[in-house]
């Protein structure tokens, strides 16, 4: 059995947190009022939640039977804002941010992050590999 490279493990760590934000936003997209005013202001403000945005709307899109519990993840991790987001829509990235609070949201805070910086340190780890050397002229057994 081959062993698996630190490499590896980086990779494997950021395409998991990755499946996990876009799974969630995702659901935010899901609330009638919410889904719509976080993705205006995420299109001129955010490019990173915006790129989860709309890979969890293609995602919805292929795994229709997600739906429910994505809503239900988006709602544990940012149900504290809906409220204030229906209220004034115009600051919903602010409100999405500051009034969420609670154990989800605590989980999926590092993983916003977590994914791109995860599979950049797998992909450069991946190019700076150590490599066999082969001479000229050598011939291997």
């Amino acid at each position: 059995m081959k062993k698996i490279r630190w490499y590896g493990w980086a990779a494997m760590l950021g395409v998991t947190m990755l499946l996990v934000d876009v799974y969630a936003h995702a659901g935010l997209l899901e609330e009638p009022v919410v889904g719509v005013a976080i993705s205006r202001q995420a299109r001129l403000e955010s490019p990173l939640m915006h790129t989860y945005l709309v890979a969890g709307r293609h995602a919805l899109r292929w795994t229709p039977f997600m739906r429910a519990s994505s809503r239900r993840l988006a709602a544990a991790a940012w149900g504290d804002a809906f409220a204030s987001i229906r209220e004034h829509p115009e600051r919903a990235l602010y409100v999405l941010d500051n009034e969420s609070r609670g154990v989800v949201r605590g989980v999926l805070a590092p993983m916003y992050w977590g994914a791109p910086l995860f599979l950049l340190i797998a992909l450069i780890g991946f190019a700076l590999r150590p490599r066999a050397i082969h001479t000229l002229g050598a011939h291997p057994g």
